[in-house]
């Protein structure tokens, strides 16, 4: 009885797996929890971005204030963002855990699939990030001008 209650009275927005299906090309934006109000604690939200045939997608982030990396370690344990595109074998390509606040560069895949995760800690707080996405024709950006995964 007492979990029901504390789950009841917990603040925040629940975060759940979200897809993002680009039939054709198109774009959108994806926010943590409350943004641009500080994001819940305790989160775990996952986003899956699929284009269709011939789309390739592409992120930017437009926001990002996250808690920053621990002195000690420099590494992101506590709020972070991570992001994995699929290649079109079916092979998960992770990249590295990002938190802090300097904006991330875009990235500028000629892949069909791409998840971004989000985990928050239960301690600070942040206003979190905003990142726009697009669906673009591959034929158009075969020679991408950034970060290539």
């Amino acid at each position: 009885m007492l979990l029901f209650v504390l789950l009841l009275v917990r603040p925040g927005v629940a975060c759940e797996r979200r897809e993002i299906f680009g039939a054709r090309a198109s774009d959108g934006f994806i926010t943590s929890p409350n943004y641009p109000l500080p994001y819940p604690p305790d989160q775990d939200c996952i986003f899956n971005l699929t284009a269709a045939a011939g789309l390739v997608i592409h992120i930017s982030f437009t926001h990002f204030h996250l808690e920053p990396r621990l002195l000690r370690s420099n590494q992101c344990l506590n709020d972070y963002v991570v992001v994995t595109v699929s290649d079109r074998q079916g092979r998960q390509h992770v990249g590295e855990r990002l938190c802090g606040t300097s904006l991330p560069p875009p990235i500028h895949t000629m892949q069909s699939a791409l998840s971004i995760r989000f985990h928050s800690s239960h301690a600070n707080h942040f206003s979190g990030f905003r990142i726009r996405y697009q669906f673009l024709p591959e034929s158009k950006h075969s020679s991408p001008r950034c970060t290539i995964i």
